[in-house]
């Protein structure tokens, strides 16, 4: 008989070689996206890294955002740079840092602005209007969707732009603008089936029968859900429909339809339950408790159990997922210290390179000095040298004033060359006015 012992090991490491294959993979994955020359795959491979992740595990999407972030920087592509922090605001949401969700979200924007890509500035500006609609900032929400449409004109933003419009009626919704909310909506709806992206359709499915349950319109209500449900099914996503079910249910609830309200429910519950979504059996398990409160004691007082389970496990995950949340930025901290020391030493290292350059065309000249006081230096060979030391001495200047003339131009074309050109202006002059002094120090010499 195989010892219990040598089970445990054997599956140890089973576990350990899945971790570090995937481990692996993600690594693999994260390099490919610098790897890609094409502007647009860049941005769909960090928009698929972080939706892969992002509604399971927001601390593992925080932690790859991050790692794409750090290389971003590193490799200087402010446009990975711009938008790995946008994707990163929207991780912080899914951990309940709106403050700190909010201030990345603006950062990003402010890159994305800088990247200058229409795409990644559309993204930027929906995630800035996330964060504000869950603000309840309305009128800010709307000023960033808004953008983010204006943005989307070209073909290349139109998925964005069906994620801006949803977004939007969510607002017009809460606001109970229901006509402005469910012209966004049938947009986005529209847009989806145009671009055939359907990343998140389901979403805005749930959303029409929202809307059409408050203009009292049943059936496209009804339609809206089970298409909302339907999609859930393909997508493979248990929180998508036990979202769809939830709305669903509190739709019949009002309606004072209690069998359709009561199935609903139920499904909503077993669409995640024995997931890491079982926190969201909590609000269809209420509305089961509401509805059998008079009518089945044993029912109301089950599903009273299972709302106050999910209740707590609902605290549990949020207290969890700080806790998880800490230690990422405690990791992200020591990383940013790293890159520091590593930045500083690469500096330190340059400022070397820069003396020792210095003393050599201190040498240089020393050297053309020492030849002038020779009887017999061939000038032709001066000017040879001369000649030499010119380009030595504007390539260092060049070498010395390029990242601040960089800065300084925002790395313009037309004004790094004027910059250059002046320094040239400047430069030549003085090396034939050395030259001729040489040559004039030479004679002298000679005649002496």
């Amino acid at each position: 008989m195989i010892h219990s012992k040598t089970i445990l090991t054997a599956v140890t490491c089973m576990l350990f070689g899945i971790t570090g294959f995937a481990e692996e993979n993600t690594k693999k994955s994260i390099q490919d996206i610098f790897e890609t020359p094409d502007t647009n795959q860049r941005i769909e491979k960090v928009l698929n890294t972080f939706f892969k992740t992002s509604d399971t595990d927001p601390i593992k999407t925080l932690r790859q955002l991050q790692s794409i972030n750090t290389i971003a920087k590193n490799k200087e592509d402010k446009l990975v740079e711009a938008l790995s922090t946008s994707c990163l605001a929207y991780g912080y949401r899914g951990v309940g840092q709106n403050k700190k969700s909010l201030e990345t979200a603006l950062k990003g924007r402010t890159l994305a602005q800088e990247s200058r890509n229409d795409k990644v500035l559309a993204i930027s500006c929906n995630i800035v209007g996330v964060c504000y609609k869950d603000l309840k900032d309305y009128p800010r929400a709307k000023k960033y969707f808004n953008e983010l449409i204006a943005l989307c004109d070209a073909d290349k933003c139109q998925e964005v732009k069906t994620w801006g419009l949803q977004n939007l009626s969510d607002v017009f919704l809460a606001e109970n603008k229901v006509d402005s909310a469910l012209k966004c909506a049938q947009k986005s709806f529209e847009l989806s089936i145009y671009t055939n992206k359907k990343r998140m359709q389901g979403y805005t499915y749930i959303s029409l029968g929202d809307i059409h349950g408050k203009l009292n319109h049943a059936d496209l209500a009804k339609g809206y859900f089970n298409l909302a449900i339907k999609a859930g099914v393909e997508e493979k996503s248990p929180k998508q429909i036990n979202w769809a079910y939830k709305a669903q249910a509190e739709y019949f609830q009002k309606l004072g339809a209690k069998d359709s309200a009561i199935y609903s429910a139920k499904s909503a519950i077993w669409a995640v339950e024995n997931t890491s979504f079982a926190v969201y059996q909590r609000e269809p398990a209420k509305i089961l408790k509401d509805l059998y409160q008079n009518s089945n004691v044993d029912s109301a007082y089950k599903y009273a159990e299972i709302y106050h389970t999910a209740n707590e496990q609902y605290f549990n995950t949020q207290v969890i997922q700080q806790t998880q949340f800490l230690t990422f930025e405690e990791e992200t901290r020591a990383e940013e210290s790293r890159m520091l020391e590593l930045q500083l030493a690469e500096e330190q290292k340059k400022t070397i390179q820069y003396v020792l350059i210095s003393i050599a065309i201190a040498v240089i000249i020393i050297v053309l000095m020492l030849l002038t006081k020779m009887a017999y230096t061939n000038p032709k060979f001066i000017k040879l040298f001369g000649v030499g030391t010119l380009l030595i001495v504007f390539e260092f200047f060049n070498l010395l004033f390029h990242s601040f003339l960089g800065e300084l131009t925002h790395h313009s074309p037309i004004l790094m060359l004027l910059g250059l050109a002046s320094m040239a202006a400047v430069l030549v002059p003085m090396h034939h006015k050395l030259e001729k002094w040489t040559i004039t120090k030479m004679a002298t010499s000679e005649l002496a």
